[in-house]
């Protein structure tokens, strides 16, 4: 019941808009060094890797500028290409591999932001490995094999059988597991597994943050707090559904890179904002002390943002006070503005167009009982400005 009372609430976003209704996206800072295939952050230092995993950039200054670190392409006799991550353990080592063949990659680690590198001879057969850190305890997965070390990854050993499947995250004393549609809850000491729970469905990727779980599938992301009960928190697209690509969760902001923008919800995802109004296509997200990264790797013409965090892109809009209601309605709505409107838009949580009008007179008086029941977004227009309000049809 407050799932619904919660999301019935109207919630008011005010973007900056072009003439053709299209978000301004003058708040991010374009970073076109490089495509990155993975973003990484302590904070301060941002490690990406080149799309197709050739190269590797760092920043000193939160994305801030870019230089390529040429110790890592120049000074390994294993091979030029990377694995597409790089991961910083709890004492800010930095782990990923190199190799000359997409099966046969060695792991490396730096112990000074990347500069130089040490080559070990523990071998991976995928260049895209997933990782995790629990309680001093490393597990990698590539292709087919499974490592841990207990040493900050200067040696490995190969993992149980029944846990050779990709590290997300954990927890306390568990590793989080996924393999195909299942989550494996795995003890960091013993490397037992401990549990077994179902996810949404088969071909997403699991992400957690503690005991916040995500999972990515088909432009979609779900949400659950107990591994068992899952929510569609996918933000409601007008007239396109954003598809979701990659999230990270900070206190409690949860943020998701789309085909159109970032999006940023501070209520598990009942709502959702688009910080600096942008609807550039991004596939990756990271977060450091102040800013948010994001970034497109699939092409080698890919790029990299950044934004402040505490840049919004909402503005102020005192003029035009807009109220609907009665919300929620049973089939008539009435939309009411200290002004004439420029448009009146309605989209279902599809994403689906239902109603239009154009040149409203401050009241206007909509059916929509031939609709049905549910929740729908009505977008307003006044002198450049879109106010966005949600309402229920019951």
């Amino acid at each position: 019941m407050k799932r619904i009372e919660l999301l019935i609430k109207t919630v008011i976003v005010i973007f900056t808009m072009t003439t053709s209704y299209g978000i301004s996206a003058q708040s991010w800072t374009d970073q076109h060094t490089v495509a990155p295939y993975d973003l990484t952050t302590d904070g301060t230092n941002v490690y990406k890797v080149k799309y197709g995993g050739s190269l590797l950039y760092v920043s000193n200054d939160e994305a801030g500028t870019w230089a390529l670190n040429d110790s890592i392409l120049f000074n390994q006799p294993f091979g030029t290409k990377l694995g597409v991550n790089i991961f910083i353990t709890s004492t800010g080592r930095l782990i990923t591999s190199r190799g000359t063949s997409s099966t046969n990659f060695k792991i490396i680690y730096s112990d000074d932001q990347g500069l130089n590198w040490v080559q070990t001879s523990y071998i991976l057969t995928d260049y895209h490995h997933a990782i995790a850190e629990i309680n001093g305890v490393i597990m990698i997965k590539g292709g087919n094999i499974g490592l841990y070390s207990t040493d900050n990854g200067t040696t490995w050993t190969a993992v149980p059988p029944a846990v050779k499947y990709d590290p997300v995250g954990g927890d306390g004393t568990e590793f989080h597991i996924q393999k195909s549609d299942s989550m494996y809850i795995v003890n960091s000491t013993t490397l037992a597994i401990l549990s077994r729970y179902a996810l949404p469905n088969a071909g997403g990727v699991l992400k957690s943050f503690g005991q916040h779980f995500f999972y990515i599938s088909g432009g979609e992301i779900f949400y659950s707090t107990d591994k068992q009960n899952w929510n569609n928190i996918t933000p409601p697209g007008s007239p396109v559904v954003p598809a979701v690509e990659d999230v990270i969760k900070e206190n409690n902001d949860i943020y998701i890179a789309t085909s159109l923008g970032v999006y940023k919800s501070s209520d598990g995802g009942l709502n959702w904002s688009n910080p600096g109004g942008t609807s550039i296509t991004f596939a990756d997200i990271t977060l450091t002390n102040n800013y948010i990264v994001a970034g497109y790797h699939f092409s080698a013409s890919g790029y990299t943002y950044r934004l402040n965090k505490t840049a919004t892109g909402i503005e102020e809009h005192n003029e035009g006070k807009v109220e609907l209601y009665p919300n929620p309605t049973k089939g008539q709505l009435t939309i009411s503005t200290n002004k004439r409107t420029t448009a009146i838009e309605i989209y279902n949580i599809l994403g689906e167009r239902v109603f239009i009008k154009s040149q409203a007179e401050p009241q206007i008086n909509i059916d929509l009982s031939h609709l049905i029941k549910g929740v729908y977004i009505a977008h307003i227009v006044q002198d450049q400005k879109q106010i966005v309000k949600k309402f229920i049809l019951e």
